[in-house]
C-alpha cells in the first residue's frame, strides 16, 4: 500500500555528501543574511525539499484512496503477506514484513485505523469513513567489508473531513541515515511535521497531481560528516506555507536565508 510514503525516507548519498559541504559556523546569529541563490548547497537542499513534498503529496492521494475499499481490508488487498493482523479493541490493522537477504536486511511494518466520527470502524466505507489513521515505520541496513548503509524511517499520516468539501491532513514523521564509505561517515536526520494541510476534496478525486491549498510544512535536517579533510555539522530548517495558488518557502542555514515561490500553474 503505502510504498509511496517511503520514497523521501532513504536519501540518496550525494545529497548527504554535498550538504554536508555547507558553512561550518556555528555562532548563533538572529540576524541572518539573504544567501547566495547560486549556492550548491541551497540547490540541494530546495531540491530535496521539492522532492519530499512530491513524495508527501502522492502518499497522500494513496491514503485517501483506501477510503474506497468498502468492505475489506486495504491491507489484505494489496499484500499477499501473511503477517496482517487485527486488533477488535484498537480497531487497528498491521502487517509486518522482515526480509534479510545475505548482507542485507529490511524490517517494514504498516498500521491502518478507519474513523467513523467519534467512533472507529474495522472496514472502510467510501459513503460513511471519515477519518483514515496511518502509521508506517522501516529500517533498512546493509553491512559489506569496508561500507555500511542504516536507515530508519516512521511517519504518522492522519486525514479527516473525508466526507465533507475539503479534506484536512496531519503527517509526522522522522528519518536518520547512516552512510560509513571506508574511512568516510556520513549521517543526516530529519524531522518533519505538515499541519492542518487542507486539500479540495474535488482534487483528490479528479486530479493527477492535487495540491494543498492551505496549511504549513517545517522540514528539518542536521547532515553530519566525518572525512579525511575533518568534520562538518550543518543544520537546515524549511519551511512551506501553502496557499491556494501555490507556496512560499523559506529555508536558513547557518548565518543565511533563502526564500522562493512556486504558483501551481507556472
Amino acid at each position: 500500500m503505502i510504498k509511496t510514503l517511503i520514497i523521501a525516507a532513504i536519501t540518496c548519498f550525494g545529497l548527504v555528501i554535498i550538504l554536508s559541504g555547507c558553512s561550518k559556523d556555528k555562532k548563533v546569529n538572529p540576524g541572518r543574511s539573504e544567501g547566495d541563490y547560486q549556492n550548491q548547497s541551497y540547490l540541494e537542499a530546495k531540491n530535496y525539499a521539492t522532492i519530499y513534498l512530491d513524495s508527501m503529496i502522492t502518499g497522500i492521494t494513496d491514503g485517501f484512496a483506501l477510503r474506497t475499499f468498502d468492505g475489506a481490508s486495504p491491507l489484505k488487498a494489496l499484500s499477499d503477506s501473511a503477517s496482517i493482523v487485527y486488533d477488535s479493541s484498537s480497531f487497528w490493522w498491521a502487517i509486518y514484513s522482515n526480509s534479510i537477504n545475505g548482507d542485507t536486511n529490511a524490517v517494514h511494518s504498516d498500521s491502518i485505523r478507519f474513523e467513523l466520527g467519534d467512533l472507529f470502524s474495522r472496514l472502510p466505507d467510501s459513503f460513511a469513513t471519515t477519518g483514515i489513521d496511518n502509521r508506517v515505520k522501516t529500517a533498512f541496513n546493509i553491512t559489506l567489508d569496508t561500507s555500511s548503509y542504516a536507515s530508519e524511517f516512521t511517519r504518522d499520516v492522519h486525514l479527516t473531513g473525508i466526507q465533507g468539501d475539503q479534506v484536512t491532513i496531519k503527517i509526522v514523521s522522522s528519518a536518520h541515515v547512516d552512510l560509513l564509505l571506508g574511512q568516510s561517515a556520513y549521517g543526516q536526520t530529519y524531522t518533519d511535521s505538515m499541519t492542518n494541510i487542507i486539500f479540495n476534496k474535488s482534487d483528490l478525486e479528479n486530479e493527477l497531481v492535487p495540491n494543498p491549498i492551505s496549511g504549513s510544512m517545517a522540514l528539518g535536517m542536521l547532515i553530519n560528516a566525518s572525512t579525511s579533510d575533518g568534520t562538518s555539522n550543518v543544520a537546515w530548517t524549511i519551511t512551506i506555507t501553502f496557499r491556494v495558488d501555490g507556496y512560499d518557502a523559506h529555508a536558513e542555514s547557518g548565518n543565511n536565508y533563502w526564500d522562493w515561490q512556486v504558483n501551481y500553474n507556472g
